[in-house]
């Protein structure tokens, strides 16, 4: 109390006082916010790239309406590869456009369906008709039940056949496999070293 009494604190300014050292604390405190180095306190966030999608691969456009088939069969719609195979006569066939005569116990709705699916999977605009009038093809099916009965025919006349069938009179043809070709033989020349002679290559008896 008496050092209080000796040393009075200093009387205070207008304006509710104190005003000095308010200020100082506030200016350190904004210094300490905004940093000392110069550069701004924001700093610009770099952008980075968006990712690019990978490019859809689409199914090669079929060239035949047994491709159309087999590309509904890899496409796991079994229903209507089979419908196509079976109860659809092709009549006309070119990218993009198909013509066929319909079965009775096809789905009414195949034609349609056949021409969205494959515009969705190859990127190009198909149109599928049905045409009742104009002649068409054998089905797929019997298309490959007609070759399979070509290749049996062709093979009973194979002179071996023939005599196999003479002697077992109850044998019967079931199946015809094409056999792939035989690999040619490698030419002999390749297995000879030209820089060995003949005594070298074809040894003696006495270095046998």
């Amino acid at each position: 109390v008496e050092q209080l009494r000796a040393n009075p604190p200093a009387p205070r300014g207008p304006g509710g006082g104190g005003g000095g050292l308010a200020g100082g604390v506030a200016d350190a405190v904004s210094g300490h916010r905004t940093g000392g180095n110069g550069g701004g306190g924001a700093t610009a966030l770099k952008m980075q790239p968006a990712p690019v999608a990978a490019p859809v691969q689409l199914p090669a456009m079929p060239t035949s309406f047994a491709e159309v088939a087999a590309l509904f069969a890899d496409k796991r719609e079994g229903i209507m590869a089979v419908q196509l195979r079976t109860r659809v006569n092709l009549v006309s066939f070119e990218a993009g456009r198909m013509e066929w005569r319909q079965h009775s116990t096809a789905n009414a709705d195949l034609a349609p369906k056949v021409a969205r699916l494959l515009s969705e999977w190859t990127g190009r605009r198909w149109t599928v008709s049905v045409n009742s009038t104009d002649p068409a093809e054998p089905t797929l099916t019997e298309q490959a039940a007609n070759a399979e009965l070509r290749r049996r025919q062709d093979a009973a006349e194979h002179p071996l056949v023939k005599a196999v069938l003479a002697a077992f009179p109850d044998a019967a043809i079931e199946a015809v496999r094409e056999l792939e070709p035989e690999t040619p033989p490698e030419p002999m020349a390749e297995y000879f070293d030209p820089s060995l002679d003949a005594d070298e290559m074809f040894p003696g008896e006495e270095d046998l």
